[in-house]
């Protein structure tokens, strides 16, 4: 029997001081609002909030941009260098980087950066162009991608080196909290097949395309102690409800199945769809 750690994570405090410090990297004014679960700093087209430690999206900070449109083709992007380097000097100033960890967490942080096209269709051919810059900092565990709204770190950039959106959530502490038997993927897939031969309502060839094991929190805050725990991530692949040949490809769907379970379960929790 396999078995994988489960950690506890703690999200940052609110702390108001910090905050309007990254606003001032920002070039954000100083109007701030204040509530039970978020602090924002704010002007006419930009907004900075950090979730407080107990709201739904526990310590995710989040900028957003309404200058610029996320899906809007941008005619010079920044380069992704300059846009790497910026997202790594923002990080470092404001302390947004993952917190202290468990002498049993191996965390690799990868940076990256990358342009991202757009495809237009000028009614006779479609083609690539340079649409915007995206830039990150992917977080393993142990080996394991870690995955999620609540642990990610994105910005994404148009024509200025200020970006158009930032997403930071990381822990401040983690914790080991439990080791537990690792639910191997072929018990995973086998149970899946079974659900879905079952389907009464769907006749149609639906295959399992994906499966890889990351960890993940829940989506949102549930309570302590908040898990940073192993699950997998299943793609499933249907074909066009119209489709007389295998080959079509229709929608995919995405499952998120818990990976672990302990001695006294005979069975694990049921799949949920992350948002």
């Amino acid at each position: 029997m396999s078995t994988i750690s489960l950690f506890r994570m703690t999200a940052p405090q609110i702390n108001r001081e910090s905050l309007q410090h990254a606003a001032e990297g920002l070039r954000l004014g100083d109007k701030v609002e204040v509530s039970a679960d978020a602090i924002a700093v704010h002007d006419k087209d930009r907004v900075l909030v950090r979730a407080g430690a107990c709201a739904k999206f526990a310590g995710v900070l989040l900028y957003v941009n309404h200058r610029g449109a996320l899906g809007a083709i941008h005619e010079k992007p920044v380069e992704p260098e300059r846009a790497g380097r910026w997202l790594g000097e923002f990080l470092n100033r404001h302390s947004l980087r993952p917190g202290k960890v468990d002498d049993r967490a191996k965390l690799e942080a990868l940076p990256w950066s990358r342009v991202t096209d757009a495809v237009i269709f000028d009614g006779k051919e479609r083609k690539r162009v340079p649409a915007r810059t995206d830039a990150g900092v992917r977080l393993r565990l142990n080996g394991l991608a870690v995955s999620g709204p609540r642990t990610r770190i994105h910005a994404v950039f148009g024509n200025d080196e200020l970006p158009l959106m930032l997403h930071v959530a990381v822990w401040e502490r983690l914790e080991h909290y439990a080791d537990a038997e690792l639910v191997r993927s072929h018990d995973v897939v086998a149970t899946l097949e079974r659900s879905i031969r079952g389907r009464r309502d769907c006749n149609l060839t639906i295959r399992i395309k994906d499966i890889r094991l990351v960890y993940a929190a829940s989506e949102e805050f549930h309570g302590s102690p908040d898990l940073l725990a192993p699950y997998y991530l299943v793609e499933l692949q249907s074909p066009y409800r119209a489709s007389k040949g295998d080959g079509d490809q229709g929608p995919l769907q995405l499952l998120k199945i818990p990976a672990w379970r302990f001695a006294t379960q005979n069975d694990w929790p049921a799949p949920t769809e992350p948002d």
